[in-house]
């Protein structure tokens, strides 16, 4: 049956069932249409093989599934992923020599979360989509953008090369140096997922913090990456570009006002009113589409 003879609502109508929101619905048939290679997570007993045969029926794709490198290539069995076991190598070299993969992955039931990181940055690179199951429920769905496979990289590199020196030297000085080695496209991944995070989730006081050293250290190449976002006809960046001069020219100066050192009682109020700039931030609602635009212009022009 081809993917024209199934009706979008009954094709979301399946994943629904299976405690996938429509919006993540609608992402995953996407991916499965664009024969994208997709990761099952879960413990022994989830019902990946059951997700698993959804998928396969909403849509044609090459199903790669093998317990050993010795066993037949086309059979349907778990790719059983403990801590500390070497089979990773073995899923990453599966990821990387086919072109569409759907496989689930047994993840051992004492796995922390500092595992599935690790988990995920050595695989992020090799696929598309990253599906975590809890029992006969998908708990989450992760789609790995450019920018991610992008921040999974540079942190690799600061975990390899930087972290160490924090115990010496000032977290601003390593955090300068580090960028100063990153590709141009990661830098630009770790600049706008930086301030999209702390202003998602703190607002311009999360970006802010302490004195506002990263926010003065980030806003003149954020500046650069607007204007060549503009001059790309990407949409989005010239509004951008106007909402960081705002940002530079109003709220800075209003906050060096309150910065350290505070008084005994804690710092005055600032009488500054970030909502206008957080609502129209936050109302730029295809960003993250728009910096994986960016950043693919900026690979390419390596």
């Amino acid at each position: 049956m081809s993917n024209e003879l199934i009706n979008e609502d009954t094709r979301i109508a399946s994943l629904k069932k299976w405690g996938v929101s429509t919006k993540d619905a609608q992402k995953l048939l996407e991916a499965l249409d664009g024969k994208s290679k997709i990761l099952i997570l879960g413990p022994e007993k989830s019902d990946k093989a059951d997700f698993l045969n959804t998928l396969i029926s909403l849509s044609y794709l090459r199903l790669w599934m093998d317990e050993t490198e010795a066993d037949e290539k086309f059979k349907k069995e778990f790719i059983k992923v403990k801590d500390g076991d070497s089979s990773i190598d073995y899923i990453k070299h599966c990821l990387s020599t086919h072109d569409s993969i759907v496989a689930t992955f047994t993840t051992s039931d004492t796995s922390n979360i500092s595992d599935f990181f690790n988990f995920q940055t050595e695989i992020a690179p090799l696929t598309d989509v990253m599906i975590t199951m809890e029992k006969n429920k998908v708990w989450n769905i992760q789609l790995f953008t450019i920018h991610d496979r992008l921040l999974f990289k540079a942190f690799d590199i600061f975990k390899n090369s930087f972290k160490n020196q924090l115990s010496d030297y000032d977290y601003f000085y390593v955090r300068s140096q580090w960028l100063e080695q990153l590709t141009p496209a990661e830098k630009a991944a770790v600049q706008l997922g930086h301030m999209n995070r702390s202003v998602e989730n703190g607002g311009l006081g999360g970006w802010y913090q302490g004195e506002g050293e990263i926010p003065q250290m980030d806003i003149p190449d954020l500046l650069s990456l607007a204007k060549l976002g503009s001059e790309q006809n990407i949409p989005g960046y010239e509004f951008l570009n106007q909402w960081l001069i705002s940002v530079r020219d109003e709220y800075l100066p209003a906050m060096s006002e309150y910065s350290f050192p505070y008084y005994e009682e804690g710092p005055p109020e600032s009488k500054f009113n970030e909502v206008p700039l957080m609502e129209s931030y936050l109302a730029w609602t295809d960003r993250f589409e728009r910096f994986d635009a960016l950043l693919n212009y900026l690979i390419s022009e390596k």
